[in-house]
């Protein structure tokens, strides 16, 4: 799944929204390599996500989240969790795969992992269905808007021995008008945008 939403307090920020349910910028490779990672028994403090991000973006401060959702059922209400992503360096297993793109790599933030167990052990008693999100508010480097905007994400865990490809070359631009742009996604600052991880 990938999507561009307007986000209750946040304005039109773009989100990007990366399931691991997978969606049509999920290479079928990355399908096949998570057959191996169970949410439900992958180590909470070796997931890492990274993020790619042309240039004249940055993820804004404190919106980068990964959210952990189960389905409704005929008795049960839909659940979500919201778990709070917290950037690191990037080390020799960042550095193999990125492509010349700014970097951004996170570890769900350990004052959370609690959060994401509590949704694990409740997916465990009631075996519904489930998903995993990455999403990201981003602002402008610059006030020129660009035609397009291509980014990926990645994904790795304890069961993987690199970093899989969630999201492809996904133009966060698509179908978002220059006025959108210009009016309602902030201009990046020292304190509302973060800079590309380093090693």
């Amino acid at each position: 799944m990938f999507n561009k939403s307007r986000s209750r307090g946040m304005g039109y920020s773009l989100l990007l929204v990366a399931s691991i349910a997978g969606c049509s910028y999920t290479p079928l490779s990355t399908m096949n390599a998570l057959r191996a990672v169970d949410p439900l028994t992958t180590s909470a403090k070796d997931v890492r996500v990274m993020v790619a991000l042309p240039s004249a973006f940055r993820p804004q401060k404190g919106t980068v989240n990964m959210e952990t959702r189960l389905d409704a059922t005929d008795v049960l209400p839909a659940q979500s969790y919201e778990i709070r992503l917290q950037q690191i360096p990037k080390g020799a297993a960042e550095m193999r795969v990125e492509q010349g793109q700014p970097t951004y790599v996170y570890r769900i933030h350990p004052d959370d992992i609690a959060r994401f167990d509590t949704f694990r052990a409740v997916k465990d008693d009631d075996d519904r269905k489930g998903s995993l999100s990455v999403r990201a508010g981003a602002c402008r480097v610059t006030p020129e808007i660009p035609h397009e905007a291509k980014v990926t994400i990645y994904l790795k865990t304890a069961e993987l021995q690199d970093y899989v490809i969630l999201v492809r070359n996904a133009d966060i631009l698509e179908g978002v008008t220059p006025k959108d742009v210009a009016g309602e996604i902030p201009i990046c600052t020292v304190s509302n945008s973060v800079m590309p991880s380093t090693e």
